[in-house]
C-alpha cells in the first residue's frame, strides 16, 4: 500500500468513525430525554380536561351516547 492509499485509507476511517460518533450522540439525546419523560410523575387523569381526534363517524356515536 502505497502513501497515498494509506492515506485515503486513514481518512476514510476517520469519517466514518465520525459519522459513528454522530449517530451515537443522536441515540444518547434519545435516551436522555426519554429518562428525562419518565422521571416526572404521571399527571392525574382528568376525563373532562381529555382531547383527542376522533373519525367524524365516532365523534358522532360519541355525542349521541351523551345525549
Amino acid at each position: 500500500m502505497d502513501k497515498y492509499a494509506a492515506n485515503e485509507q486513514i481518512t476514510r476511517n476517520l469519517f466514518d468513525a465520525i459519522e459513528r460518533v454522530r449517530q451515537d450522540v443522536d441515540k444518547v439525546e434519545f435516551w436522555a430525554g426519554a429518562v428525562t419523560s419518565f422521571s416526572q410523575p404521571v399527571p392525574d387523569y382528568d376525563p373532562t380536561k381529555m382531547t383527542g381526534w376522533f373519525p367524524r363517524e365516532q365523534a358522532t356515536r360519541l355525542k349521541r351516547k351523551d345525549s
